[in-house]
């Protein structure tokens, strides 16, 4: 398993969009020996059902019982990796093809807080380490909001 990254994906009732992502984004995952961690609130094991097929034995997968509901299991999932970093997708969200081994050349070249990955609409065209983070903050912190656009460190999510 990567001890530099993994997927961590909170889900709720959406097996089928869940299965085609990540069964669209397992080639480089396998690749990369990517763990991805799965916290499902859903309401049935439809999602079990669906990751089982995919036949990867690095999808760790949670079924929350009873269900934490929308908040709590985002942090959940967020708890769930032990890489150094940690990406957070929604589970409508998948990475395009050859963007794992770009994320991880870039986690491997320096230490980060925080990484924000070029999504539909990029962050300024912010490219590097941030030394002063309150003012960028100010004015890109709505950028965190959208699932998949932020790589977080496990040690800057141990002081939150």
């Amino acid at each position: 398993m990567s001890d530099l990254l993994s997927i961590v994906i909170p889900t709720y009732n959406r097996s089928d969009i869940l299965y085609e992502n990540i069964s669209y984004m397992l080639p480089d995952i396998v690749k990369n020996h990517i763990a991805v961690y799965i916290s499902d609130d859903s309401t049935d094991l439809a999602t079990k059902n669906k990751i089982d097929l995919l036949g990867y034995d690095r999808i760790i997968y949670q079924k929350n019982d009873p269900s934490l509901g929308h908040d709590k299991n985002c942090i959940s999932t967020l708890k769930m990796a032990k890489s150094k970093y940690v990406w957070y997708l929604g589970d409508s969200v998948y990475i395009k093809e050859g963007g794992l081994d770009y994320v991880l050349s870039v986690l491997a070249a320096d230490d980060y807080e925080m990484v924000f990955v070029n999504h539909n609409n990029p962050c300024n065209n912010f490219s590097g380490k941030v030394n002063d983070p309150i003012p960028f903050l100010k004015e890109n912190v709505w950028y965190l909001t959208l699932s998949g656009a932020t790589i977080y460190s496990t040690e800057a999510l141990k002081s939150v």
